[in-house]
C-alpha cells in the first residue's frame, strides 16, 4: 500500500537527489526557474521506503501548479496516489485547478496526465530552448529525451477540479 504524507525537512535532501533524473532540483516551470526545495511537497511511502514525491506551489487563489512529480517505480500507482492526494492537501480555496508543464518527448507522461483528467491548454513549440537558457545550458545539437525523441516543446496541462463562480463561490454542491 502507498501512503502519502507531507514532506518534512528530513525529506529535502532525498527529494533533491531523486529529482536529478527529471532535471532538478532547479526546475523550469511556467517560464520560471524554480528551486523545488523552496516549495511544499508530498512524499509517497511504501514498505517504509520513500518511493516518490510531488512538489507544488500556489499560482493564484484557485490554481495549484505541480512543479515536479517523480515516481521511483512506474506503473504501480505512485504517481496516481500523489496526484490524487494533492487536492485534499491544498484545500478547496486553492485547489480549483491544477496546472503543470511537461515536454513533447514523453508520450507516456502525456498519456498519464490525460488519464488523470488533464487537458492541453498551451503547446509552446520550440520553447525547450528557453528552458535550457534559464538553466544556463548552451546546447549545440538536439536534446534527446524519452523514447529517443528530440525535446523541443513545452506543453502546459490543466485539470479543472471545480467550476468557479465569478462571484467567489463554487458551483460544487
Amino acid at each position: 500500500m502507498i501512503e502519502i504524507r507531507d514532506a518534512s525537512k528530513n525529506d529535502t535532501p532525498w527529494i533533491a537527489t531523486a529529482s536529478e533524473s527529471i532535471g532538478g532540483p532547479l526546475i523550469v516551470t511556467n517560464s520560471q526557474l524554480v528551486d523545488i526545495s523552496d516549495h511544499p511537497a508530498l512524499v509517497a511511502v511504501a514498505n517504509a521506503e520513500r518511493v516518490g514525491f510531488l512538489v507544488y506551489r500556489s499560482l493564484a487563489p484557485d490554481i495549484v501548479e505541480v512543479i515536479a512529480l517523480k515516481a521511483l517505480h512506474r506503473r504501480i500507482g505512485i504517481g496516481s496516489a500523489l496526484l490524487n492526494a494533492l487536492p485534499a492537501r491544498v484545500g478547496a480555496d486553492t485547489g480549483h485547478r491544477i496546472e503543470l508543464d511537461t515536454t513533447n518527448d514523453s508520450a507516456g507522461a502525456l498519456a498519464f496526465y490525460k488519464q488523470h483528467g488533464f487537458s492541453v491548454v498551451k503547446h509552446r513549440r520550440g520553447a525547450f530552448a528557453e528552458v535550457l537558457a534559464l538553466k544556463g545550458y548552451a546546447v549545440d545539437g538536439p536534446v534527446i529525451g524519452c523514447g529517443g525523441r528530440e525535446i523541443t516543446d513545452v506543453i502546459r496541462l490543466r485539470k479543472i477540479l471545480a467550476d468557479i463562480d465569478v462571484r467567489g463561490g463554487s458551483d460544487r454542491a
